[in-house]
């Protein structure tokens, strides 16, 4: 393990970072490493092992023996959340960023979210988009998933509230610095019962609903996908989401207005959050997850929080046979993640065959891949409709995210300010012309850019067309 010798070292420190550890020897040197290389080195690390047993709880003694920022504590509770919550208590600076033992974090990162949350006193948490080394159970990449996302944005023509659609991608596909006095006066912690597993699907989701946010597309935090099934194995259920989500139910219901507010939110999130932990879980595991979930769901719907049409498509089947035949749902996972593999296994032996032609970057051997489909006719066509349609349906937002009037925007645009409105409040078609204006403004913004990309707005068949010179898109 290596560390600068900065003359900085003494200084209060301006970010404290957060980190627990389980058994995590394999990954957490590298993690260390990536903090003490940051631009900025006015920061404290406050690492919490939790029964470590691997030489993880010896080689953070050492580490913080050898730099006075590091601070290691124990806990010995056996749960992640609780150690979190251990080190937030002890966190001395003004922002605070909790990592994961298996991360490792780019070298501006802190300076850079650092001097936005300065600039901008009101925002009390600032995210950012998250890439990814490796892959997951399944094969798939973090650019697998982005595909899936979108195509299921495509498939899907209800209307969606943006608020739920942006929420729903930060709290899930990024992660944040957050103002330390925002998260003690909210009282904003860590799920703690027992369990190995993350804990913090009901902590971002509070953070990210009470809490006036704002992001940056210029920093990329990379989390490993690696999914822990032997861990799993090891200490029974990772642990209880559905407990977690219950908990968060209630802090949510303490005011009704903001529960009515979220609830569609809260049930999309606890889906999606069980479903990553089903994915994980012996067989006999999932037999129990999915009949604690069944009642869950059920009693939702009796309660009218939700309804199944809320869902997308994809989610939506799923329930319904989770809701009908727990061994027809298992099936149905069973074929699907089968469908995965085989997807998978072929993009890589393209990715391959596109390696030997050039060794490039990966960026020239994505738009290979993409040529490659192309002149064999795969390459998936553009749907105008539904880019026009889903610009339309996110203008307003998008637009508040840059800060721009509708006067502004017009004047961009080089349409009135009347004609602006009527497009935005949909009483106006978005033409294909405007719709490439607009995609350039937002894509060119790094406040709008990673929306852009997670709502699908600027596709892949797009940027080849246009790369290619093809402006007749």
């Amino acid at each position: 393990m290596t560390n600068k010798n900065n003359k900085n070292m003494n200084q209060p420190p301006q970010v404290s970072v957060i980190i627990a550890t389980h058994n995590n020897a394999e990954h957490i040197e590298e993690c260390l490493n990536s903090i003490f290389h940051q631009t900025l080195q006015a920061f404290e690390v406050i690492v919490v092992d939790v029964n470590s047993v691997d030489g993880t709880k010896e080689f953070l003694l050492d580490a913080a023996g050898k730099d006075t920022r590091v601070t290691f504590l124990t806990d010995g509770m056996g749960s992640l959340g609780h150690a979190k919550n251990t080190g937030f208590n002890h966190a001395r600076a003004p922002y605070v960023l909790f990592v994961e033992p298996d991360d490792y974090i780019e070298q501006d990162m802190l300076e850079q979210l650092f001097s936005y949350m300065e600039e901008m006193p009101e925002t009390e948490l600032l995210t950012c988009e998250t890439e990814s080394f490796g892959s997951d159970a399944y094969g798939r990449t973090n650019i697998d998933k982005k595909r899936e996302m979108n195509a299921a944005n495509e498939q899907d023509d209800r209307r969606f509230d943006m608020e739920a659609r942006l929420l729903r991608w930060l709290i899930f596909d990024c992660t944040s610095m957050y103002r330390t006095s925002f998260l003690r006066d909210n009282g904003i912690k860590h799920y703690d019962v027992p369990g190995y597993g993350k804990q913090e699907a009901a902590f971002r989701f509070l953070a990210h609903t009470k809490g006036k946010f704002d992001m940056s597309a210029v920093i990329c935090y990379y989390r490993r996908l690696d999914i822990r099934r032997q861990q799993a194995e090891e200490t029974g259920a990772v642990y209880d989401i559905c407990e977690e989500f219950k908990a968060l139910k209630q802090k949510l219901m303490e005011k009704p207005a903001e529960w009515q507010r979220m609830r569609y939110l809260f049930w999309q999130s606890y889906y999606t959050e069980n479903m990553k932990l089903y994915e994980i879980l012996s067989k006999e595991q999932r037999a129990v997850l999915v009949k604690r979930m069944q009642a869950d769901i059920l009693g939702a719907i009796r309660r009218k929080e939700f309804s199944r049409d809320h869902f997308d498509i994809g989610m939506r089947e799923e329930m319904e046979l989770l809701l009908a035949s727990p061994a027809k749902f298992e099936a149905a996972r069973e074929r699907k993640d089968l469908a995965r593999r085989r997807e998978r296994d072929r993009y890589l032996d393209r990715r391959e065959r596109a390696g030997v032609r050039i060794a490039a970057q990966e960026k020239r051997d994505t738009e290979l891949l993409y040529e490659e489909d192309a002149s064999e006719g795969r390459t998936e066509p553009l749907n105008k409709r539904w880019l026009l349609e889903e610009m339309a349906r996110d203008l307003a937002p998008l637009r508040m995210l840059l800060g721009f009037s509708t006067d502004e925007m017009g004047n961009l645009l080089g349409v009135s300010e009347s004609v602006y409105k009527s497009l935005e409040s949909g009483k106006r078609q978005v033409s294909w012309d405007q719709y490439m204006a607009l995609l350039f403004v937002f894509y060119y913004n790094d406040r709008t850019t990673a929306v852009i990309d997670s709502l699908g707005l600027y596709p892949e068949p797009l940027k080849l067309k246009l790369r290619s010179g093809n402006v007749a898109v």
